[in-house]
C-alpha cells in the first residue's frame, strides 16, 4: 500500500467535505498526531483504521488508495435502526432481529453497518456534553474497541455508554481497560476490577435539537 498516496487522498477529500483535522479525527476516531503523519506520508495506517477514515470522509477503501484526484464520495441509502431499550443491550436485536410494526421505533442514519446494528436513546447525562438526553446514537455490535472510542458495555446486569481507554496488557495477553465518562459527576471503571462485557461501539449520533 502506497501509504503516501492514501495521505494525500485523505488529505483531499477531507478538505473537499470541508473539515479540520480535529473534526475527522474525532468522526473516525484515528489519534490527530497519527493523522497528521498520514497526510503527511510520513506515517502508514492500518486497515480497520483506513475502513474507518473511508467511512468518515463518505467514500471507500478502494478510492483512498486509487491515483490521487479519483477519489470519489459513496452514495449510500439511510439506514433504518430499531431504537431498543437499554435493557436488551446484549442480544441479537439489530435490523435482522426485527420486524416492521406500529410498536416499533426506529432512527434513520447514514451509515453502513451490519446487520446486527441497532440505535439507543442517550437517558441519562453521564457522557454529557458530548451527549445529551434525547440524543440517539447507531451501535454497531460488531466493531472492535480502539483508543478513544465510545462503546456500549455491559456491567452486571446495566448497560452503560462511555469512552474506552486502554491500560495495558494482563499476564494472558488480554487487554486492561477503563471505560471513562465524560461527566465528573460520574467515576470510571475499570475491567481488571470487575467484569465488563463490551457489547459494541456507538458509530453516528443524531442530536436531539
Amino acid at each position: 500500500m502506497d501509504f503516501k498516496l492514501v495521505g494525500a487522498n485523505v488529505r483531499r477529500r477531507r478538505k473537499e467535505l470541508r473539515l479540520t483535522l480535529p473534526e475527522l479525527a474525532e468522526l473516525s476516531g484515528v489519534d490527530k498526531g497519527n493523522l497528521s503523519k498520514l497526510e503527511n506520508g510520513t506515517r502508514g495506517v492500518s486497515l480497520s483504521a483506513l475502513a474507518r477514515l473511508a467511512a468518515a470522509l463518505k467514500t471507500n477503501i478502494d478510492s483512498l488508495t486509487d491515483k490521487v484526484g479519483n477519489v470519489s464520495p459513496v452514495a449510500t441509502e439511510p439506514m433504518r435502526l430499531p431504537v431498543i431499550s437499554w435493557r436488551e443491550v446484549g442480544e441479537t436485536r439489530g435490523i435482522s432481529g426485527f420486524r416492521d410494526g406500529p410498536m416499533h421505533e426506529y432512527a434513520l442514519f447514514n451509515i453502513t453497518a451490519s446487520k446486527e446494528t441497532f440505535a439507543l436513546r442517550i437517558e441519562d447525562e453521564s457522557m454529557s456534553p458530548r451527549f445529551q438526553l434525547g440524543d440517539i446514537i447507531a451501535v454497531d455490535p460488531k466493531g472492535a474497541p480502539y483508543p478513544g472510542a465510545y462503546v456500549i458495555a455491559k456491567i452486571g446486569d446495566t448497560a452503560v455508554l462511555r469512552q474506552y481507554r486502554e491500560l495495558g496488557r494482563d499476564k494472558k495477553g488480554r487487554p486492561v481497560f477503563e471505560l471513562v465518562p465524560l461527566n465528573p459527576l460520574y467515576g470510571p471503571r475499570r475491567s481488571d476490577q470487575e467484569k465488563i462485557l463490551i457489547c459494541g461501539i456507538a458509530t453516528q449520533l443524531l442530536q436531539n435539537l
